[in-house]
């Protein structure tokens, strides 16, 4: 278990609370904070957990109309989706996507 770092906590904790709001259709205790913890504490060696855990907290924010603290963290995915090849990566930027508009 030595991977499971602080930062893979709060990735696994916020993947699973964005897994949870989607299916409620609401937002869940915790869940922005932990995504915002788990995005700004990723190094660059972890490029795609850290560009998941991005979008996702970018496509929260989206949806809960933080549009521009939400067109950071759409900026940071997308430029650590040029370096990373992930299909999970890819529905997460699709989802974004979708809660731009």
């Amino acid at each position: 278990m030595w991977y499971f770092t602080e930062h893979k906590l709060h990735g696994e904790t916020g993947h699973a609370l964005y897994l949870l709001a989607t299916v409620k259709g609401r937002p869940v205790s915790d869940l922005v904070s932990r995504l915002r913890r788990a995005a700004d504490s990723q190094t660059s060696n972890r490029a795609r957990s850290k560009a998941i855990d991005t979008a996702q907290l970018a496509t929260v924010l989206y949806r809960q109309g933080a549009r521009e603290e939400a067109e950071h963290y759409a900026h940071t995915a997308t430029d650590l989706s040029t370096v990373v090849r992930s299909a999970r990566l890819d529905a997460a930027l699709a989802e974004m996507r979708r809660a731009q508009t």
